[in-house]
């Protein structure tokens, strides 16, 4: 450091820097040359990196949606779409009343309707939007079709249980 004070004081400038440059210059150096330093041994980097995982894993698979309350998702919209999700639901509800009488076992109802969850997963993002935009055309189009997708879904599911029972 007194090396570089001398180099400084030293030096002949042809243009004289602004008035205070050099002292300015000097407490910057000498702030950057005393600063603490955070040192983590590698296995607290690997520990911090494992919580914050954690952390995130289960904030992933336990939120839900505020809006996924249940409830008809285009009950704000125009009547006839009120009415088409209406008998959409209808439907799901009798493809999964016909899926509850030709299983005997829980477990395997369970298995079989877990992908089916993931399209609840989607009715409940797409209720969000909903919320958010009301009466996008595009987003009551894809209530629709997820709805119809559903149904497709349990219609091969119901066509696979009678077929291996």
């Amino acid at each position: 450091m007194e090396k570089l004070r001398n180099i400084l004081n030293n030096y002949n400038l042809q243009e004289n820097p602004p008035e205070g440059h050099l002292k300015r210059f000097e407490e910057k150096l000498d702030a950057n040359l005393h600063r603490k330093k955070i040192t983590l041994r590698p296995w607290q980097g690997y520990a911090a990196v494992a919580i914050t995982g954690i952390i995130l894993l289960f904030s992933i698979l336990y939120s839900e949606p505020e809006t996924c309350s249940g409830g008809n998702i285009l009950s704000n919209t125009d009547e006839e779409y009120v009415e088409a999700e209406f008998f959409l639901i209808q439907e799901i509800d009798h493809r999964i009343g016909i899926i509850d009488t030709l299983i005997i076992d829980e477990q395997q109802a369970e298995n079989l309707l877990a992908d089916i969850s993931e399209i609840d997963y989607s009715l409940c993002k797409l209720k969000k939007d909903l919320v958010e935009a009301p009466g996008d055309q595009r987003i009551i189009n894809a209530v629709l079709n997820t709805y119809m997708l559903k149904i497709e879904a349990l219609d091969y599911i119901v066509n696979i249980i009678q077929k291996y029972s």
